[in-house]
């Protein structure tokens, strides 16, 4: 089973164990379901916690998970990174999950040019950064269709739109 990062426990909220999740996750309503599953990885599996209420507040999803029913109870997880299973039927045609980008070789002008380490959220759009090849620098990309020729997922090659001063 492949697992997808969904976000990281923030904080707790009030007293009886809810926790607040900080996600980018462009599925809320899919990945926090009542009843429905999410992970925390413990060494090398990953241990399931059930959703047993679910709300948006504030750019934080509010999440009540069987079992934890104090804040002494939430303290534990506290900054650890959730993980749901990738579901790819949620998917529309050519959208990728985030974490199928993370790594992707970069091509611009038909040359390799770097590799994308991370995704950042920012209020405009989404950014790929980029590591530029025998550079330490670091180059932000937006992720929208403008600036993205193809996405090669049997090669792991991203093509990047041939324009100057872009990377």
């Amino acid at each position: 089973m492949e697992y997808n990062d969904l976000g990281k426990i923030a904080q707790t909220h009030g007293v009886k164990g809810e926790v607040k999740i900080k996600t980018d996750s462009s599925f809320i309503n899919e990945r926090f379901k009542e009843g429905g599953t999410l992970y925390i990885k413990s060494g090398n599996s990953y241990k399931p916690l059930i959703i047993k209420s679910h709300r948006s507040m504030l750019g934080y999803e509010l999440v009540k998970f069987d079992g934890i029913e104090s804040i002494d109870d939430a303290m534990p997880y506290l900054g650890k990174t959730l993980y749901a299973e990738k579901n790819r039927d949620l998917l529309e045609e050519g959208q990728h999950f985030y974490s199928d980008l993370i790594g992707l070789t970069v091509y611009q002008f038909k040359k390799e040019v770097g590799k994308i380490i991370r995704i950042d959220a920012l209020p405009q759009c989404d950014y790929l950064i980029v590591k530029l090849n025998n550079e330490e620098k670091e180059k932000m990309v937006p992720l929208l269709d403008e600036f993205i020729d193809e996405i090669d997922d049997d090669n792991k090659i991203i093509y990047i739109t041939d324009m100057e001063g872009l990377l």
